[in-house]
Parts: C-alpha cells; structure tokens; sequence
C-alpha cells in the first residue's frame, strides 16, 4: 500500500533528521513543521499516482532521502524551488508534445470568451 509505505517512511526519517540534530530550535521547528503533517498526508497519497509533484523544499530535501527516494520508488518528477527552472522545462517539454488532438480537446474543453 504506498500511502502506508510512504507515510511511515516520511514520518520515520523526520523523526531520524530530528534525532540527529536538524530542527534543534524549538521555535523554530515549530515554524517549518506547522504543516508537516498535512504535507506527509498529501504526498503519502497523491505521487505514487502523479507524474511530478511540486513541493516546498523541505519535503522535496526529505522525500529525496535514501530512506524514502520518492522519485526512484514511483517514476514521477519532484519539484521545489530548488529546481524551478527544470520544473519550467519539463512543462514545456510536455506542452511542445502535445498532439494537434490534444490540444483540440483542451480548446472544446475550455473554450475561451470572446
């Protein structure tokens, strides 16, 4: 099940990070992590299933690890501020592929207003 894989795999190596010394800072931590537990949800359910997922660059460090490699596991794209312009690329790799078909049925399924 790859919500319970990646869930316990996330949470695990936070907690890993956390023990080795990485948000020490009590204020902090509480600060970057506010939302961790959303983001770990959210991710753990959504990018076994996606091409790529843009994240912010703390999850997109913790997704990366050996413990969890996202990327690896499920074949699908991370992307974070740290590399914006590969995830600007890859959009227009994907829009420069698109066939005439497809895009007929974007412009029948979101005409524009004259």
């Amino acid at each position: 099940m790859p919500y319970q894989w990646l869930n316990a795999h996330m949470l695990a190596t936070l907690k890993l990070l956390v023990k080795n010394g990485a948000y020490a800072n009590r204020d902090r931590a509480l600060q970057r992590l506010s939302g961790v537990f959303y983001d770990v949800k959210h991710i753990a359910t959504y990018a076994p299933y996606v091409d790529a997922f843009v994240m912010d660059q703390p999850m997109a460090d913790l997704v990366s690890r050996p413990t969890v490699q996202l990327e690896e596991r499920y074949g699908m794209k991370v992307f974070s501020l740290n590399n914006w312009d590969d995830f600007l690329a890859w959009l227009d790799q994907l829009e420069g592929g698109m066939s005439a078909e497809h895009r007929e049925g974007l412009r029948v399924a979101y005409p524009t207003r004259a």
